[in-house]
């Protein structure tokens, strides 16, 4: 089942990630571009706990928010998304179609040569 975010809600997920770290509802508040109120913040992170996106612990006063699941998870599973809703499940026209976009560095092209050998060194191996 697939969790439906508004726009806002990505955006706090997407700041809980960046911090790198659990964060009060002020210091999410205060990353977020055109910041709401502080009660409705506060509701907005209510709401994506009851969703099942984060959850916060009890620090005194305060509640500290952490996401469920780490950046690397929720990256594959947006990938995964990408991939069968766009591109029909292939990875490879995902792949070939990112590659269209924008203009490369040959430092980052050289990087991603290095991600396939990688992948196919260790395919090999199982």
């Amino acid at each position: 089942m697939d969790i439906k975010l508004s726009r806002r809600e990505r955006e706090i997920l997407e700041v809980l990630y960046a911090l790198g770290h659990a964060a009060t509802a002020e210091e999410i508040r205060e990353k977020l571009t055109d910041p709401p109120s502080y009660s409705a913040a506060r509701a907005m992170l209510a709401k994506l706990e009851a969703k099942g996106v984060i959850r916060h612990r009890t620090e005194g006063q305060r509640y500290v928010y952490s996401p469920i699941t780490s950046r690397t998870a929720a990256q594959k599973k947006a990938v995964s998304q990408l991939m069968r809703v766009f591109f029909g499940g292939s990875a490879s026209d995902a792949a070939a179609a990112l590659l269209k976009q924008g203009s490369w560095s040959d430092e980052e092209l050289d990087a991603l040569r290095d991600q396939i050998d990688h992948v196919r060194k260790n395919r090999r191996k199982s």
